[in-house]
This record gives C-alpha cells, sequence and structure tokens, in this order.
C-alpha cells in the first residue's frame, strides 16, 4: 500500500509545482501536443491551484470523471421509466434551489427529476433520492452546457465515492467523523472550544461538530451554501483530487470561518455560514492535508468507497499512534491567494 503520508503530502505540493503556472486549463484541453495521460495530470494541477472557469469545466470535469463516452441513448431508456421513489423527487426538484433566481432561470424542475431518475435506475434504486441529491444534480445542470454532460459527470461522482449515494448516505456519516477527528488531532484547542459544553452520552456519540456542521455540508457537497459558482471550484479540486477532499474541505471551513469570530457551532451551521470562498478553502484544506496522521489519512482516503470503513474504524485510526508528519513545504501561492 502506498504510503498515506505521501500521498497527503502531494497535495500540498500541487501548490508549488513549477509547471502550474506555466499553462493553463484551456491550453492543456485544446492546444496542448502532450500524450492524454501527461495532460490530465497536469489539468488535475490547474484545477487545483487555480481552478478551473465556465469555459473549461465542462470538457475538464469529464476528463477528471473519467465520463469517456456519453451515450444519449442509455440516458434516454433510464429517463422513461419510473424511480422507486418518483414522487419524491418530483417534490424536491421543485424545492432545490427555489429562492436562487440565477439556478431557477437556468435548471428546470424537468431536467433535475430526470437526473435523479436516470441515476436511482442506473443504480437499482439504491440510491438516495433526498433532497439533497436533487441539489448536486441541480449543480451539475447549472455549471454544465447540456442535460447529457451533467448527468454523465453526476454517474461519475456516485462512482467516484459510492457510500455518499447510499440510501442511509452512511459515506457523509463517517466522513463527518473523521472530520471531527482530523480537527480534533491538528487544532485541539478549537475542537475543544467547538464541544464546549456538550454532553455526549457514550463514546460512540456523534459530536455537534459532526451532527450539525460536519454532516449537512458532506451530504450535500457544500450545494447548501451559496454561491453555486464557489461550490464549483471546490468541485474542481475535488474531481481533481478525489472523493476524500471534500471532508478537508469542511475541516479547512471550519478552522477559516473559527479565525473569522465563528466559534460555536451554532455559527458555522451551514445556513448561517458566510458565502464560500472556495480557493482559500482548497488552499487550506491542501495544507491540513500533511498534519493528518497516517493511519487517519488512510481511512479519510478508503471511507468513500470501503465499506468496512465505519466510525469505530476511524476512532480506532485516531487513537493508533502516531506518525510525526511531513513537514509540508511552503505554499507561497496558495498563501497568496488566500491573503
Amino acid at each position: 500500500m502506498a504510503d498515506a503520508t505521501e500521498r497527503a503530502t502531494a497535495a500540498s505540493q500541487l501548490f508549488n509545482s513549477s509547471d502550474a503556472a506555466e499553462v493553463t486549463a484551456h491550453h492543456l484541453l485544446y492546444e496542448s501536443t502532450l500524450p492524454p495521460s501527461e495532460r490530465v495530470a497536469r489539468l488535475r494541477r490547474v484545477a487545483v491551484t487555480d481552478g478551473l472557469d465556465a469555459n473549461t469545466r465542462p470538457l475538464a470535469w469529464t476528463l477528471l470523471l473519467g465520463c469517456g463516452r456519453i451515450e444519449a441513448r442509455r440516458y434516454s431508456n433510464l429517463c422513461d421509466g419510473l424511480s422507486d421513489d418518483a414522487q419524491k423527487i418530483r417534490d424536491d426538484a421543485r424545492r432545490t434551489f427555489r429562492a436562487d433566481d440565477s439556478v431557477r432561470q437556468k435548471v428546470r424542475d424537468a431536467q433535475i427529476v430526470r437526473c435523479v431518475t436516470a441515476l436511482a435506475r442506473s443504480r437499482n434504486n439504491e440510491v438516495s433520492n433526498g433532497a439533497n441529491r436533487s441539489a448536486v444534480a441541480a449543480c451539475f445542470l447549472y455549471a454544465l452546457p447540456s442535460e447529457l454532460e451533467a448527468f454523465a459527470c453526476f454517474e461519475k461522482l456516485a462512482e467516484l465515492c459510492p457510500r455518499y449515494f447510499t440510501p442511509t448516505l452512511d459515506g457523509c456519516v463517517v466522513g463527518a467523523a473523521l472530520v471531527d477527528h482530523i480537527l480534533r488531532c491538528i487544532s485541539p484547542d478549537i475542537h475543544g472550544t467547538l464541544l464546549g459544553d456538550s454532553l455526549l452520552l457514550d463514546d460512540d456519540a456523534r459530536t455537534p461538530v459532526e451532527d450539525l456542521v460536519a454532516y449537512p455540508l458532506l451530504a450535500s457537497l457544500f450545494t447548501c451554501v451559496p454561491p453555486l459558482d464557489e461550490v464549483a471550484v471546490l468541485w474542481d479540486a475535488t474531481f481533481a483530487l478525489g472523493g476524500h477532499f471534500p471532508v478537508l474541505c469542511v475541516v479547512a471551513l471550519i478552522l477559516e470561518r473559527y479565525a473569522a469570530g465563528d466559534r460555536s457551532v451554532a455559527r458555522l451551521q451551514p445556513r448561517r455560514l458566510a458565502p464560500l470562498d472556495a480557493r482559500r478553502i482548497v488552499a487550506r484544506a491542501c495544507a491540513i492535508a500533511p498534519r493528518v496522521p497516517r493511519s487517519l489519512y488512510d481511512v479519510l482516503e478508503r471511507h468513500a468507497r470501503d465499506v468496512s470503513v465505519d466510525r469505530a474504524a476511524v476512532a480506532a485510526a485516531s487513537e493508533a499512534p502516531r506518525t510525526p508528519p511531513t513537514p509540508s513545504r511552503k505554499l507561497s501561492s496558495a498563501r497568496k491567494r488566500a491573503s
């Protein structure tokens, strides 16, 4: 098994990549003569260091997610049938981003219904059809030029982190526990302050950080915090680095808001958060990665796919003897962007 600490450090090192500033996403997508694998590798760096824009994002997302050929007939066939929760999907679609005019002007309810229905049928209805899935589908429909591309990326995301799409959202539950334990490891004082006087009935009880902050952010993949243009930037980095990255983004967001004065769980709940500053969050998340103990980072990387990773496994990894963190290289360019 590859060294988890080295993989964590790799995310941090992306900000120091000497060639990141020398190429752009547009150049890599439309002009570069590099072999395809090298172009995608460099595109991952650019997606993390600089983010993508509305023009490069559609093609970049399909490449980063490995969409391959997009079959219109298959999508049409998946849309033609009914999922087990057809009425709930329609009801959720009507409520999705109802107060956001910029989204409602571009994304129609029928498109959301078709995308969520097609995903449910493609996974034999073994998928969560809650409001969070409608919001994720709407974000793809908002960011991408066609419904077919939106579904292709939506389906690939479900393959990237399948446990975030199960009926019980068990990956989100485990991810929330990881947020709590990573925060406890790297910033015990802040974790203690946020926990405050919370009464936990037993050692296995979920903390307020898990339940009220981390879980809703992960279950919605940040779509519960506006604006969607900033959510798309977080997704740029997630598709480049992997399905575990949103957990680090939640930790980064908590630290950002704590530094800004939001020092209670009540003020960190999604409905009370300030609008996202995605570039700062991505920069801090990459800086956090090498500070996570090796055993905990290994669990972090596996939690979105591996059903053997549960809250007990997270707790055990957190309590394992800590490997000294790899010295973080200077993140000068990231810090300049965050300043």
